[in-house]
């Protein structure tokens, strides 16, 4: 079951990528407004769940669901923001390359086990987005890894691991999962008003950016909802790195709505990520 919740996750995520660069070809200057109107789309769903469950509002581990809601918005706004200076292939497959962080954080830190198909299939997993980033190479702007862009999603990257090392403990602890969301909601409301603030940005909502704040909350409420359910069902070491694989989405999404090419190195970075779910299902 917790594979089934990663891999719905995982569809989730690919989907919102392709959405986040739409919004920084419509406004670059947006950010902060944008990531604040998702994280409250956030906080109004999950609160709303959460108040109405029976556990209601607990407080247990708070600094848990502090955390992982810090670290969820940081590595979101460097997430974004690298996209003004690279194409949607390559950032998301960088920023996936968190599977790797996450699974050695698992491995030293939450002392799960490092099985063979386990190790495979963070290896394939590797190698799927190294050789789908292959194809964000060129001499063209659009296609250069600038050392800005690149340091700000290598940052992303361990934040958004650490984000999912304390989404699993949030399972350990026992913490209801719609208000760790809840919580994860607010915090990204409030940053992004920070951040909206800090930056001068205009506070004023386009239609179709308002159209695209609210699919992008509805598609972070999915994505957190099911990796937060795969993380009780299955070790972080196999459910967060299948969840990394959502580059694949990305990809067919802008082959079918952009004309990108489906190149040689796409074909076989798709085989390398069905293998390494394939191999971590087992581990």
């Amino acid at each position: 079951m917790g594979i089934i919740f990663a891999l719905i996750s995982m569809v989730f995520a690919g989907v919102n990528d392709f959405v986040f660069k739409e919004f920084t070809n419509r406004s670059k200057q947006m950010t902060g407004l944008f990531l604040s109107g998702v994280g409250l789309i956030s906080f109004v769903v999950f609160g709303t769940l959460a108040i109405s469950s029976a556990e209601g509002i607990t407080g247990v581990r708070w600094q848990v669901c502090a955390g992982a809601g810090i670290a969820s918005f940081l590595a979101n706004v460097l997430f974004v923001r690298s996209y003004h200076t690279l194409p949607a292939g390559t950032g998301a497959t960088i920023y996936r390359l968190n599977l790797v962080v996450v699974a050695l954080m698992s491995f030293f830190w939450l002392r799960e086990a490092a099985t063979l198909w386990k190790i495979i299939g963070i290896a394939m997993g590797s190698a799927a987005v190294l050789t789908l980033g292959r194809t964000g190479g060129g001499t063209s702007k659009a296609g250069r890894i600038t050392s800005i862009g690149l340091t700000a999603l290598v940052t992303a990257c361990f934040l958004r691991a650490l984000m999912g090392i304390l989404y699993k403990l949030a399972s350990i602890y026992g913490i209801p999962p719609y208000e760790l969301l809840a919580v994860n909601g607010a915090i990204w409301c409030l940053g992004g008003l920070i951040y909206a603030t800090l930056g001068r940005e205009t506070l004023m909502f386009s239609t179709g950016t308002a159209g695209i704040t609210l699919l992008s909350g509805v598609l972070v409420c999915g994505i957190t909802y099911f990796m937060l359910a795969s993380t009780r069902f299955a070790e972080a070491s196999i459910a967060i790195p299948i969840t990394q694989m959502s580059f694949i989405v990305t990809c067919i999404l802008g082959s079918v709505l952009h004309n990108e090419a489906f190149t040689a190195n796409k074909l076989m970075a798709v085989t390398a990520a069905i293998g390494c779910v394939i191999c971590l299902s087992q581990g």
